[in-house]
């Protein structure tokens, strides 16, 4: 016999199953429920990641307040100093004056005009505390 012959004989001898089909439908969603449940987790954990990520970068690209201890002569004082976000202007928390920040020198500028340089006061920093210290201080 040949070869051809042998795999006709055994392609005619192959019974054909065909699964049962359940009636009952409430059996069959199961198993497609658990695909989708898969689906929306990696949905919510990929939303987690976006929001995380995007959290970090608003920390990372805001400034932040420092809090700033100065001196002149034998008055000491501490403020709460805001860098400012992006187009506005530096501030003192607890001031109506005008701060410039020099870190190169460790002085600070407080004027009462920006436009007379002569109505600036110069102030020594003594220490520059973080975030955190800004928060202990005021809550």
């Amino acid at each position: 016999m040949s070869k051809t012959t042998k795999k006709s004989r055994r392609k005619k001898n192959k019974t054909i199953t065909v699964k049962p089909t359940p009636t009952n439908k409430l059996a069959n969603l199961g198993p497609q429920l658990k695909p989708q449940s898969k689906n929306t987790k990696r949905g919510i954990k990929l939303t987690l990641f976006f929001i995380f990520t995007i959290l970090l970068l608003i920390l990372v690209l805001v400034p932040k307040p420092s809090l700033l201890t100065y001196k002149k002569s034998s008055m000491v004082s501490q403020s709460v100093y805001w860098p400012g976000l992006f187009s506005s202007e530096p501030k003192l928390l607890d001031s109506t004056l005008h701060p410039r920040l020099d870190k190169e020198h460790r002085t600070l500028y407080l004027c009462i005009d920006l436009q007379q340089p002569q109505s600036c006061q110069k102030y020594r920093i003594i220490a520059e505390e973080g975030i955190f210290s800004v928060l202990l201080t005021y809550f």
